[in-house]
């Protein structure tokens, strides 16, 4: 949670050896006189804990030091694999407490990995969280793999790739990793994007005579319209 906010470039956090007040507990009423001391504007109290069924518990509380009163306060339960996660979350919640704008900690961003020697590079579709931790690759190197954009609930990519020997766009589900071929259209579709409600996939089509147009594939019916001349 520190870090998400200190990486933010709004909070400068106070090291610990300025503390005069030692928090024993989240449910505890801080000092708030020990805090103005130190210039501490915003104080955030927490605590984890392992809960019986083997869950993780964590709950957090923000207190506004100069007003005296607390702002903001949460528990979450989450298994050991997403305790990252749930940091993100706090940090988004007192993020957006204290400055009004949404929080961007609990987001991912997908792109395509390089790696491999200078003629024989290999291309690798990867997703990780915004501060570059939990890198996972979503395909092989096998084939090149070039724009994924999400879907805009993030449950989703499309990319393109030339694993059928010429640019295709496809389809991929991100926890299953089940994927498609978007359209059955002769000739290569590139450069895709998903339409704002995610509903469609628009992407364009240049086929073997050399005519291009700009498609939308709807991906409950998977039917397809042409949007341009």
């Amino acid at each position: 949670v520190t870090a998400d906010l200190k990486r933010s470039g709004l909070f400068a956090p106070i090291d610990k050896s300025a503390f005069i007040e030692k928090i024993s507990g989240p449910d505890a009423t801080p000092r708030f006189d020990d805090w103005k001391v130190i210039n501490a504007q915003a104080l955030v109290t927490g605590s984890v804990g392992k809960e019986a069924d083997g869950r993780i518990r964590a709950q957090y509380r923000l207190w506004d030091t100069f007003a005296g009163q607390q702002m903001a306060g949460e528990q979450f339960f989450a298994n050991d694999a997403n305790t990252r996660r749930v940091a993100h979350i706090i940090a988004d919640a007192i993020y957006e407490r204290l400055t009004g704008e949404k929080g961007y900690f609990d987001t991912r961003v997908v792109f395509v990995d390089e790696s491999g020697a200078k003629n024989a590079r290999k291309k690798r579709l990867a997703i990780m969280d915004q501060d570059g931790a939990n890198v996972r690759y979503l395909s092989d190197g096998r084939s090149i793999v070039l724009t994924p954009r999400f879907s805009p609930n993030r449950q989703e990519i499309t990319y393109m790739s030339y694993e059928s020997g010429q640019p295709k766009v496809y389809l991929l589900q991100i926890e299953t990793g089940q994927r498609e071929l978007v359209g059955n259209f002769p000739g290569m579709t590139f450069a895709p994007r998903f339409s704002p409600d995610g509903q469609k996939v628009i992407m364009s089509l240049l086929r073997d005579d050399g005519n291009s147009n700009i498609f939308a594939m709807d991906l409950r019916s998977r039917s397809t319209t042409r949007l341009t001349d």
